[in-house]
């Protein structure tokens, strides 16, 4: 179903900016309309957390901001399995609606996790994660230890990241859009945790 779209990056918007450039250069008007909207949708995602959290603290998990936030992540999850469950396989513009609110998810998750660390951890995306790490590498080979631990924990996440790719591939295989329902529980089950059992 989603193969309808190829290739369309929701959890990092880079190459949507780059592809809406070229189709508006090119005058692919579906390209560059179609890439302007997942940039668009992430950037609701953000816009959602910086209203629902305008004061972040950094490093304090805030119950209600957080909770709050990862409903919507939740929410917006659970509205892309509606449409993957009641869409036909070759439905457009329903993979395109899927692919607007898995973007609008993923922004909101970035900048809860962004805003929570101080921009250290990025969950959606990984371009400064990776430049970060050989920066430190080219440091630490160098002799220059003072980032060695922010190195060790941006390989930890990137392993994590690249293993719930590598997973995620062949869930998708076996289960197809079901496999959007361990997200979907997952994230639900933490915003209920942040509402009611966590204590900040």
């Amino acid at each position: 179903f989603l193969q309808l779209l190829p290739k369309q990056g929701v959890a990092a918007v880079t190459g949507a900016w780059t592809q809406s450039a070229m189709g508006a250069a090119s005058n692919q008007v579906k390209l560059f309309v179609g890439q302007s909207a997942v940039i668009v949708s992430f950037m609701l995602g953000s816009l959602l957390y910086g209203l629902i959290n305008p004061s972040p603290k950094q490093l304090e998990l805030e119950r209600r901001p957080t909770s709050t936030a990862l409903g919507l992540v939740g929410a917006c999850l659970v509205g892309a399995l509606y449409i993957l469950d009641h869409a036909t396989s070759k439905d457009r513009a329903a993979a395109f609606e899927v692919c607007c609110l898995v973007a609008v998810a993923s922004g909101l998750q970035n900048s809860l996790t962004s805003s929570l660390t101080g921009n250290l951890c990025r969950t959606t995306h990984y371009t400064g994660i990776s430049s970060d790490m050989g920066t430190f590498l080219g440091q630490v080979l160098r002799g220059n230890t003072a980032n060695v631990f922010k190195l060790q924990t941006f390989a930890k996440l990137a392993a994590c990241f690249w293993l719930g790719g590598y997973g995620a591939f062949f869930a998708a295989q076996r289960w197809g859009a079901d496999a959007l329902r361990l997200p979907v529980a997952v994230t639900v089950g933490l915003a209920l945790y942040t509402q009611f059992v966590h204590r900040a």
